[in-house]
């Protein structure tokens, strides 16, 4: 998975090399939008749906600092909810042009799950790391969209590594640009 995902974000990277343009960089970038969070292997294996939400900060025109946080939900039974929350901070690289900016990021933070249907198990906080990358569109001004962002997640809990597949979509906005 980790290999696809390289090689998706590595194709558009260079696909986009050749429209480079001198523009202003956005000082911050805030995101928004709807995560599918596919836990569908291992122990837990249920799928879940939520929201993710980014900031990230430029400190030049391709480097970045991205905070990022999720939700993620699924009632597998009556009575059972089941809930993770993601806690991420990492680099990101972005390759800018005038019609998309593809990126890159590696987070690293920790999860929070609550299973329901075990609600007196101890509670974690694991290591969790995500490596992955989407696409940026600008539509118009300070607005952007962001048709797919994939993450490969692996939160380390201590009755499973779990390695999962999030996949997001939304709304970006651009904000205090310079030319650095």
């Amino acid at each position: 998975m980790v290999r696809i995902l390289t090689y998706v974000v590595g194709i558009i990277t260079i696909s986009a090399l050749g429209a480079v343009a001198q523009e202003a960089t956005p000082q911050l970038e805030l995101f928004g939008g709807y995560s599918y969070f596919d836990r569908a292997h291992g122990v837990g294996a249920v799928n879940l749906n939520g929201w993710e939400a980014q900031a990230t900060y430029n400190f030049t025109r391709w480097l970045g600092a991205t905070a990022d946080f999720g939700g993620y939900y699924a009632r597998p039974a009556p009575f059972a909810d089941f809930n993770e929350y993601t806690f991420l901070f990492g680099p990101s690289v972005s390759l800018r042009t005038p019609h998309i900016t593809p990126f890159a990021h590696a987070l690293f933070g920790v999860s929070h799950l609550y299973d329901g249907a075990f609600p007196n198990a101890p509670i974690e906080n694991p290591f969790t790391l995500a490596l992955g990358g989407g696409i940026d569109v600008p539509v118009k001004g300070v607005f952007v969209i962001r048709p797919i962002q994939l993450d490969w997640i692996r939160a380390n809990y201590s009755y499973h590594a779990n390695n999962i597949l999030r996949i997001s979509t939304g709304v970006a906005f651009r904000l205090g640009s310079s030319s650095r």
